[in-house]
């Protein structure tokens, strides 16, 4: 006999990046390319699972959870922008990105 699926627990475990839905001919500003998008999203979907099942192991509601919406979309927001997933920075470029 299997064990019922905690259902929290398995929210924490993020749902895989459904490229198709990303559109590929979309005009992005300051040299950003689709695949800087994604590889951002992709990112963030790894940062969330990590910390929210590091929270499931100590009894912890997920981050999305227990953050006002405003709070997460925030930190969604300078993730996004964190060089380290959408691309390189050039200073000079307006907004510092290149592809």
């Amino acid at each position: 006999m299997s064990a019922t699926p905690d259902p929290e627990r398995q929210a924490c475990v993020p749902v895989a990046l459904n490229a198709s839905g990303l559109n590929q001919s979309a005009q992005l500003p300051y040299g950003l390319l689709v695949p800087n998008i994604r590889a951002a999203m992709e990112g963030f979907l790894d940062f969330l699972g990590f910390v929210n099942q590091q929270l499931n192991t100590r009894g912890i509601q997920r981050l999305e959870s227990m953050l006002m919406p405003a709070n997460f979309s925030s930190i969604v927001g300078e993730f996004m922008s964190s060089n380290r997933f959408a691309g390189r920075r050039s200073a000079s470029s307006p907004a510092g990105w290149v592809s």
